[in-house]
């Protein structure tokens, strides 16, 4: 199995923030990735934080819809992920501007089963947030690992987890854009070796690494500078490797 995962566009018309952050190319970075690299992918991903809302700029429900136009110009399935900044817009509204069944889902390729999480609540007792949530704050709900435990219970198949924020941080930095209740994931995770990998976004800068022989790749931010950043995963019963594009590191379990 093979897809192609772009991550954190933040897709605006204001060319800057952040120093690094080049927003209004971000669109055009798409266009080349699913250009160049979809053809050979069975599914495209975007992991998140798809559009930013700022005042004075592009509409960010415009913004979700031209993104979503672009990963449907290969053909290709089309799967997303909700990031912190896309609540700024209500999420079952993000959901049908992307094309998404729901906040957290499961979908099926080949002889894995792909599980969507929703890392974007500040309480766990408020799943749609009224306005974009605090970055630094993430949570699954409890219906969400409900589910989550549900699902991977049931499931016949080997499972991919894919969260915008990470499930799994190392240093100070990494541990800011980590899951709060984090730990509830992990309890599953280690409780079921039917989960092979585990992909996240979120931290620009990415990371890669493999705790208890399972994969954990946080995918670079397409936003950040001029690179056209992006990933090809290829993930079968004996391996996974990603082909990294722009600031995008490859590597091979």
């Amino acid at each position: 199995m093979k897809f192609l995962a772009v991550s954190d566009l933040h897709y605006s018309d204001r060319p800057v923030s952040h120093e690094t952050r080049r927003h209004a190319l971000s669109l055009e970075k798409l266009k080349k990735c699913v250009a160049q690299h979809a053809s050979d992918c069975d599914f495209i991903i975007c992991m998140g934080d798809v559009a930013d809302s700022f005042d004075g700029w592009l509409d960010q429900k415009q913004g979700f819809s031209q993104v979503n136009e672009v990963l449907r110009q290969a053909g290709k399935p089309v799967h997303t992920v909700i990031g912190n900044h896309d609540t700024a817009a209500d999420k079952r509204e993000f959901c049908r501007l992307m094309g998404m069944p729901n906040r957290y889902y499961a979908f099926d390729c080949e002889e894995y089963r792909c599980l969507v999480l929703d890392t974007n609540c500040n309480d766990v007792a408020v799943p749609y947030p009224n306005g974009e949530i605090e970055w630094i704050q993430c949570f699954l709900d409890e219906e969400q690992l409900a589910w989550l435990n549900e699902t991977v219970a049931e499931s016949e198949k080997p499972i991919l987890l894919f969260s915008h924020a990470l499930l799994r941080s190392e240093d100070y930095d990494q541990r800011r854009h980590e899951v709060k209740n984090s730990e509830k994931v992990r309890e599953r995770i280690a409780q079921s070796d039917k989960i092979k990998a585990v992909f996240s976004a979120h931290y620009h800068h990415g990371w890669l690494t493999q705790i208890e022989q399972r994969p954990y790749v946080v995918f670079a931010a397409m936003c950040e500078e001029e690179a056209c950043t992006c990933a090809v995963v290829e993930v079968t019963a004996s391996y996974l490797s990603v082909d990294g594009f722009g600031k995008q590191e490859s590597t091979h379990y």
